[in-house]
């Protein structure tokens, strides 16, 4: 159980116990141990919530690195492909001229 850090907590004690009936001791006590077992959940809570936001970022990180490195990789083909296709274009451009020059004759 999480320890509490109360100021004055054992002169506190002593005034509630002078002054308490039983059942008020006992509400405080039931009082106190919820009070425990929910800082103990909220402290659950914070530790997931901040691994759920480490795992995210590292979640979108491998993904840009991922695309990233995929372009690299594919670049080379890409240029390829672009050289390929300036090549069919200057090919298609002296077919024309060369439909050109035979309607000319």
């Amino acid at each position: 159980m999480p320890v509490r850090d109360w100021r004055f907590e054992e002169d506190l004690h002593f005034l509630y116990n002078f002054w308490m009936s039983p059942e008020e001791k006992e509400l405080l006590e039931r009082v106190a141990r919820q009070l425990d077992e929910n800082q103990l959940l909220l402290k659950t809570l914070k530790t997931a919530y901040r691994w759920n936001l480490i795992l995210r970022v590292a979640y979108w990180v491998l993904i840009i690195l991922t695309a990233l490195g995929a372009f690299v990789f594919i670049q080379p083909y890409i240029s390829f492909l672009k050289g390929v296709s300036g090549d069919v274009k200057d090919g298609v451009n002296q077919a024309s001229d060369i439909r050109d020059l035979m309607k000319d004759l």
